[in-house]
């Protein structure tokens, strides 16, 4: 008899709290796939953000790393060109200078010998033919004076 008074109260408040925990317990499984398949979601969408990201900035760099060898390529071909500018500036410089002083270094170098000559006591004749030497030596390309 207690038994029976026992299981007529108390054994369908005992069911009753199995089937709550129960039910509890599946709700809560539920949930936990719910959320690891959210996880799992947001770690897929993260990861491809990541890639993108990455992708985006190796892109960046080589697009930055082609652009900084353009500049460095111009700004090298500017400094050849201005430098072949100074060398022929140079060069003409040098020219000029050679064609405005050559009569004046003729001259110079004339004085020069006909003084040497008239120490050393030489004869005109000499002397003609040191003029001669002179004006051969200006004629060569290679001796300018």
């Amino acid at each position: 008899m207690l038994f029976l008074f026992l299981s007529k109260i108390y054994l369908p408040k005992i069911l009753n709290i199995f089937e709550l925990r129960s039910k509890t317990i599946s709700e809560n499984i539920k949930a936990a796939h719910i959320a690891k398949d959210e996880a799992s979601r947001l770690k897929k969408e993260y990861e491809n953000m990541l890639s993108a990201a990455s992708k985006a900035r190796s892109e960046k760099l080589e697009e930055c790393s082609r652009e900084i060898a353009r500049m460095i390529e111009a700004k090298l071909l500017d400094q050849e060109i201005e430098l072949k500018k100074q060398l022929l500036q140079a060069e003409l410089r040098i020219k000029d200078f050679e064609l405005s002083h050559s009569e004046e270094m003729s001259s110079v170098a004339k004085i020069a010998i006909d003084e040497i000559v008239s120490n050393l006591g030489l004869t005109d004749f000499n002397k003609e033919k040191v003029d001669i030497i002179i004006e051969k030596v200006k004629q060569e390309e290679k001796y300018v004076i």
